[in-house]
Parts: C-alpha cells; structure tokens; sequence
C-alpha cells in the first residue's frame, strides 16, 4: 500500500511547507524520520489517486463559463493558487486535494522525488521536480504527469526557495 504524508514536509497542516533543500539534504530529512523521499511513480499515484487524470481530483463541481461548458483549467488555478507567485501553509488550499487526500501536491511547491530504480540506475546522479509551483499558471508543467529531471550538478543552480518534497516510507531497509 502506498504511504506519503498527506502534507509536504515537515507534514504538518498550517505550516509553510520546507523549502530550499537539495535532493540530497531532502532524502536525508525523510530517512531521519524513518521514511525515503517519494520516487516519482509513488508521487504520481498519489497525485492522480491511481488513475490517468493529469489533474486533481475536484472535491466540488466546477463552475461552468457562460456557455456551460466546465472550465477545468480555470477551477484548478483558483484551487492550488497556480500563478499566485506565493507560498501558502501546507493545507490552506482545501480543494487542493488529490483523490487519496494529499494536499498540494499540485501548485504551492515543486517537490523533489527520486527516480524509479529502474530509470536511476541508468542514469545516476539524476533526481525529478514534481508538481510544478505557485509561480506556474501552465496545467502541462504543474500536473500529475509531468516531472522535470535534475542532475546533481544543476542543484545549485536552481531557485531552491520554489523547491520543497514530502516523504513517503517506511524507509527501504
């Protein structure tokens, strides 16, 4: 059975999720708990509750544009606040929810995840941004499908301050 905390890291409701880490740094919080860092097939079914939607789950029905027609990608940017270029506390965004109950997993920050074993052992040193951020209004970045590949070396080039993670575990023994 899948286990991811429910908020991003430190998984606590009402607190401005950690920001700034490295992969590294990131996997390290996660095993001082006695979980790992999410890989990305983790990540992503958590996100898309196990099904192919490249969005989140709506808790509510929504609003309907002048013409009737269901205005999908309008109800999600109002929903994790994509594009509002700030980070809000992890659960501010009620109907920010996947369908397993995760809580921004979409929008507010990108979060690190490791790479499947597969895919890791083939290309070492790489690491994956999930989820897109709160600067992003774009539903092709900031989805459950869509994970940018990162190579150690890049690290230290990228805004770390739009970066977060959240752990899933128990930790691989």
């Amino acid at each position: 059975a899948l286990t991811i905390d429910r908020y991003e890291h430190p998984s606590r409701a009402g607190t401005l999720p950690t920001t700034g880490k490295g992969p590294a740094e990131a996997s390290a919080l996660c095993k001082a708990r006695g979980q790992r860092l999410c890989t990305e097939t983790q990540w992503q079914e958590a996100c898309s509750a196990g099904g192919r939607n490249p969005y989140l789950l709506p808790t509510r029905s929504f609003p309907k544009s002048g013409d009737g027609k269901w205005r999908l990608r309008d109800a999600l940017i109002e929903r994790c606040a994509l594009g509002s270029g700030a980070l809000h506390s992890s659960g501010a965004m009620p109907d920010c929810v996947s369908g397993v109950g995760v809580t921004d997993i979409v929008g507010n920050a990108y979060e690190w995840v490791s790479l499947d074993e597969g895919v890791s052992t083939t290309r070492p040193g790489m690491w994956g941004l999930a989820g897109g951020y709160h600067g992003y209004r774009d539903l092709t970045l900031s989805s459950c499908d869509f994970t940018v590949l990162v190579h150690e070396a890049q690290v230290r080039d990228l805004d770390l301050a739009a970066v977060g993670f959240r752990c899933c575990g128990p930790a691989d023994r």
